[in-house]
């Protein structure tokens, strides 16, 4: 999904991540895996209605759910929001989506008010700055 940094569309970005992964890990031990990502490798997950979404905290049904939930939503609250909405592990299906919905939509995605209401907001600013500035020297 680091294609969303150079501008690829979410299913773009999505579909050059499954043909990424496929490509690399054909012929290893982890092809085997293949059948466990079935839904997300054979690209029918964003097709899928919201009642096929489980969100039970299994490690790839939160992957699927968080996928489902950016590739459906155009919006960083909406793809939030329908990522709480579908209940059980809402936390981290929450956090996954938001990572990728942020990365797409970047800071101007996150509605105001939710940036207003956190606690030591200008600490997580200053935070995200220094990484920023770590992560430009690499």
């Amino acid at each position: 999904m680091i294609r969303l940094f150079y501008d690829d569309t979410p299913s773009d970005a999505y579909r050059k991540a499954v043909d990424l992964c496929v490509r690399h890990l054909a012929g290893t031990e982890y092809e085997d895996e293949y059948e466990a990502y079935e839904r997300i490798i054979s690209r029918e997950l964003p097709d899928l209605q919201k009642k096929d979404i489980f969100s039970d905290g299994y490690v790839v049904h939160s992957l699927e759910a968080a996928l489902w939930c950016f590739l459906n939503h155009d919006d960083y609250a909406e793809a939030v929001l329908s990522a709480v909405n579908l209940g059980e592990d809402t936390d981290t299906i929450s956090f996954l989506t938001g990572t990728m919905a942020g990365m797409h939509h970047c800071m101007n995605g996150i509605p105001e008010e939710w940036i207003n209401a956190l606690a030591r907001k200008e600490d997580i600013f200053d935070l995200c700055e220094r990484f920023l500035q770590f992560c430009v020297k690499k």
